[in-house]
């Protein structure tokens, strides 16, 4: 089957005359061709505008399409579960989920951090609002863990960086690493985070 799709493809590229056009359908087929063998749930090529982006479904039905001006990143932090992602400088970084069985994609995150494989650390940034609490949630905020953390977070030029880091120790408890106050003092912190029935 796989022969006669390549086959199929081939003939029809003979059939276009116009360069421009051939390397258009050209690029199509393949990405065709990788869903079908591969299940990929990405396809992604340079383009002269840039970086386009394909999400697929578990379906293989497009669920997404972007073109970038850098290269992103797709990669896959749990199963089925991708963080898409590029660099809008060093070392800050934009991100979004994507879960292929249902093509969901959540809304996008700046220097957010993954953990726990189903959880997501953030602080939100509207103009000078130091002060806004680390929030920890579930990737595709579906009930599972949403929780403000407030804390004296020092000012950092993107909120997220005073974050170093963040751990789940167990179903209850988070280990946070993050820089307090006007004198960046580093702190370790088991924080307890809410229990539910899902959180597992």
């Amino acid at each position: 089957m796989i022969r006669v799709m390549i086959a199929g493809m081939l003939g029809g590229v003979m059939l276009i005359t116009n360069l421009s056009d051939r390397c258009s359908y050209l690029e199509k087929a393949l990405r065709e061709i990788e869903k079908t063998i591969y299940n990929m749930p990405y396809s992604l090529q340079e383009t002269t505008e840039g970086y386009e982006l394909i999400l697929y479904d578990g379906e293989r039905q497009e669920v997404f399409s972007m073109v970038y001006p850098k290269e992103p990143w797709v990669y896959e932090i749990g199963e089925g579960v991708f963080e898409v992602g590029f660099s809008t400088g060093s070392p800050a970084r934009y991100t979004f989920y994507f879960r292929q069985e249902d093509g969901k994609l959540t809304d996008g995150f700046s220097n957010a951090k993954v953990f726990g494989g189903q959880y997501i650390a953030y602080r939100t940034w509207d103009g000078g609002q130091w002060d806004a609490p680390l929030i920890l949630t579930d990737i595709f905020g579906e009930g599972i863990l949403y929780q403000e953390i407030y804390r004296n977070f020092s000012v950092t030029a993107d909120p997220m960086s005073s974050i170093y880091g963040i751990e789940l120790t167990d179903e209850e408890h988070v280990m946070l690493k993050y820089c307090e106050g006007e004198d960046y003092t580093v702190v370790n912190e088991v924080v307890e985070i809410e229990k539910t029935s899902s959180l597992q």
